[in-house]
């Protein structure tokens, strides 16, 4: 049986992201200023999870498998349960691709190349045009929106 993975949007940090989290965290409280070591926090909570610093390099964060190393370079993923979880740059790369605000001329201009589409395509069997499709602008960009996972 084939299956495909569900599309749902995660939130990711950088290594770098991650050490300004946890100098943010400390800075709240003048107590710990005592655990940062030569520019980096040894121990704080990012999402309730607590994370421990190994060497400049690494930092402990615990996941579901267990205990696992997050590198510089890689990305720090916040699952749809809140559950963290390091992954290597090069997957990251090959299996995520960033998500933002969508940029309004681009939604119309896809709305505009749908809805043209729509109106000149041809039925591959019979080869008749369809009646034109009436396409309200709001409608089509909520579309496009989804379609864009946006």
């Amino acid at each position: 049986m084939q299956v495909r993975k569900k599309p749902v949007v995660v939130e990711a940090i950088t290594f770098e992201e991650l050490v300004a989290h946890g100098l943010a965290e400390i800075e709240k409280d003048p107590k710990r200023k005592s655990t940062v070591i030569n520019g980096m926090p040894w121990s704080f909570e990012y999402k309730g999870h607590p994370i421990t610093h190994e060497n400049d390099n690494c930092y402990i964060v615990p996941t579901l498998e267990g205990s696992l190393h997050f590198k510089r370079g890689d990305y720090l993923i916040t699952g749809v349960k809140g559950e963290i979880y390091p992954i290597k740059k090069e997957i990251f790369d090959e299996t995520y691709e960033i998500v933002g605000k969508e940029d309004p001329d681009e939604v119309r201009k896809i709305c505009i190349d749908l809805a043209y589409a729509s109106m000149h395509c041809r039925d591959e069997l019979t080869g008749s045009t369809p009646a034109r499709i009436a396409v309200v602008g709001r409608s089509m960009e909520s579309i496009v929106r989804k379609v864009l996972n946006r």
